[in-house]
């Protein structure tokens, strides 16, 4: 069986980026944007990308809400999760 590909990622695409494990780093995701629109691509941050809760990068509330939002928004071409 031939494997399922999505397309190749074109400069201009919209990347959402999402945490919905544990906290980010936030030097890390810095220089991870950074290096995302340096190569043409417009990286797009989840509204709690930065929160935490405990050990978690924000409440569960949060997290499912960011990560439905992506999943539910056509223009997105990709979603990365930060961690």
């Amino acid at each position: 069986m031939k494997p399922l590909l999505p397309p190749a990622l074109r400069p201009g695409d919209r990347i959402g980026i999402a945490a919905p494990g544990g906290p980010i780093r936030l030097a890390h995701l810095d220089l991870g944007m950074a290096y995302l629109a340096g190569r043409g691509y417009s990286p797009v941050p989840a509204p709690h990308l930065r929160s935490r809760h405990g050990y978690l990068a924000g409440t569960d509330l949060e997290r499912r809400r960011d990560l439905n939002g992506f999943l539910a928004d056509g223009d997105l071409k990709a979603i990365w999760f930060a961690r």
